[in-house]
């Protein structure tokens, strides 16, 4: 019995490895379920881009950074900007307003980057993740102001929408970081928003142009980050972009004092940049071998099904070395004894084949002599089922008898126990179980 188990486990071995496998790797290769992180709101605003008299003519989120001693605004920016005399910002949860007149345009991004003289606090290096920790396929969402929500307070204008990294890329000479979709109509309530970690982490800002695919695109923190003070480049408080001042771009009033020629935001003539995946296992290993994992499978299921068609086809045993030995799997090894007659002390052993008794040998395994008194030439069979042994007379002459004298019914099987007995026509053919 344990041999037979051993067995079948073998031959099903490249079966259940190959099932192992694929399980293993979609497991890895899973996607988890993200909630939506804690995020911290205070460099969250909200820009609008007012005219000589005041009146609001432009919207859009705004995001408060700070490097060193001063703090920059960004904001989403479109045509509605342009005949805006200043800004004013207020803080999602600080209450904090200003008005600054210092507004430059990042075109090539659609975005607005506002000089304020002065610390709004906001987000800083240490609330930021860098370009060089962002992955492909990573999680991340954008957060803007739906303006169309019913709402008291300007936190509640606040939405926040999931996606994930595609990978990095370029727009307009400056290295971006590109989204696996283009967000829709969502883009223009999101656009001047913050892109975060599932750690709640900035990792950049929503510009208001998409790549060449059409998809959303965000500025990392690096550059946002960067944008003037002590920059990692070693700048000394000159911007790090190229840029437009308002009053430059649309005859407004405004200062032009943060413009200058340095381009640390920019990728022109430097090298591409790819994001690596977000798995541990690299993406294209993982496919290989989770494809490789499912041909192992297939392939080994059809060879064993195969096998077992051929097999049936030939009428071999299943286990064809316990044949031999005349196992019985699952009834402790039960045989039968041959008590007189021809097969008088002999031990017949019971394997996945019937003992089939009687004269003709073209028909039976068991063969009495041709003469044999009261034996017919297709008598009685001993097979094992399910773990237990019958005994079933084939339409005999004589018939076949268990030892009390009952004479058993053509074609009902009969089980047989430990120390049962049965006899063929005459007593002198009889056999017992052991």
């Amino acid at each position: 019995m344990e041999g037979s188990k051993r067995s079948t486990v073998g031959k099903c071995y490249p079966i259940l490895l190959g099932l192992l496998l694929c399980v293993f790797f979609a497991v890895i290769g899973a996607k988890p379920v993200h909630a939506a992180p804690e995020i911290n709101e205070d460099g969250i605003g909200i820009v609008f881009g007012c005219d000589s008299s005041g009146n609001v003519v432009a919207i859009s989120p705004g995001i408060v950074v700070s490097s060193g001693t001063e703090s920059y605004i960004f904001a989403g920016y479109d045509s509605s900007f342009n005949d805006i005399s200043y800004v004013t910002y207020m803080s999602m949860n600080q209450n904090i307003t200003g008005d600054f007149s210092d507004v430059y345009v990042l075109e090539e991004l659609g975005l607005l980057m506002i000089y304020t003289y002065g610390n709004y606090g906001g987000y800083t290096e240490e609330d930021a993740a860098w370009l060089s920790e962002l992955y492909k396929q990573e999680t991340v969402y954008c957060v803007g102001l739906d303006y169309g929500t019913a709402s008291d307070t300007l936190a509640g204008y606040m939405t926040t929408i999931q996606s994930e990294i595609a990978d990095a890329g370029e727009v307009g000479g400056f290295t971006v970081v590109v989204l696996e979709d283009t967000l829709g109509a969502s883009k223009q309530i999101l656009s001047g928003g913050g892109i975060f970690t599932e750690n709640g982490e900035l990792c950049g800002i929503l510009c208001g142009v998409t790549d060449d695919s059409g998809y959303s695109v965000f500025l990392p923190s690096d550059s946002l980050l960067n944008s003037g003070g002590e920059s990692e480049a070693g700048g000394s408080g000159e911007s790090t972009y190229e840029t437009e001042s308002m009053s430059e771009a649309s005859g407004t009033s405004g200062t032009d004092s943060t413009s200058g020629t340095g381009s640390t935001g920019s990728t022109s003539g430097t090298e591409t940049i790819y994001l690596p995946y977000s798995s541990p296992i690299n993406q294209p290993l993982f496919l290989s071998l989770f494809f490789g994992a499912l041909a192992v499978l297939i392939i080994s299921t059809v060879m064993y099904f195969r096998g077992e068609i051929r097999r049936k086809e030939r009428q071999e045993p299943e286990f064809p070395e316990f044949e031999k030995e005349g196992a019985v799997s699952g009834n402790q090894g039960l045989r039968l004894m041959g008590v007189g007659g021809y097969f008088g002390g002999k031990t017949l052993e019971v394997g996945e084949k019937a003992l089939v008794f009687g004269r003709n040998a073209s028909r039976c395994n068991m063969v009495y002599p041709d003469g044999t008194k009261g034996v017919s030439g297709l008598h009685c069979k001993v097979e094992k089922k399910d773990g237990r042994l019958y005994v079933t007379d084939l339409g005999s002459t004589y018939g076949t008898f268990m030892q009390n004298g009952f004479r058993l019914t053509s074609n009902i099987p009969q089980e047989l126990k430990s120390g049962d007995a049965f006899y063929l026509a005459d007593m002198a053919n009889t056999f017992e179980v052991r």
